[in-house]
């Protein structure tokens, strides 16, 4: 039998940089979810419905590793949002527009979807450069 020998150059290199991936993957992913949540808080505030702008005022945002919310603080937020029996969302607004979350997350889709394939790039062109 003949044996067919395959050598790869720079094969140190590669391995070394493969080890060094979750890294990559992790920065440029929290960049990715960061700039998401950004995005998505800024359009809740811009939509979210006002009497006093305390709702408006209450929207929070936090960033853990690979983790990132939106959370208005306002105690009557989730009423807002979801409605409620006496109030439903479509006696509300037939957009649903109430629904400042929801609505803000949609708008921002397609941006979201570019930042996490840019984060997917970035993380092949970091374990490219480190192969070199």
């Amino acid at each position: 039998m003949t044996t067919i020998e395959v050598k790869i150059p720079n094969l140190k290199k590669l391995q070394a940089a493969m080890k060094q991936a979750p890294r990559s993957v992790i920065k440029y992913t929290d960049e990715a979810i960061k700039r998401s949540i950004m995005d998505i808080s800024g359009v809740a505030r811009s939509i979210a419905p006002v009497k006093t702008s305390f709702l408006k005022s209450s929207i929070g945002i936090g960033f853990k590793t690979l983790e990132g919310w939106i959370k208005p603080t306002a105690d009557y937020a989730i009423f807002v949002h979801e409605g409620t029996r006496k109030w439903p969302i479509s006696k509300r607004s037939k957009t649903g527009e109430r629904r400042f979350l929801t609505v803000a997350a949609k708008r921002k889709e397609r941006d979201i979807e570019k930042y996490f394939e840019e984060a997917l790039e970035n993380v092949a062109n970091d374990i490219a450069r480190k192969a070199k």
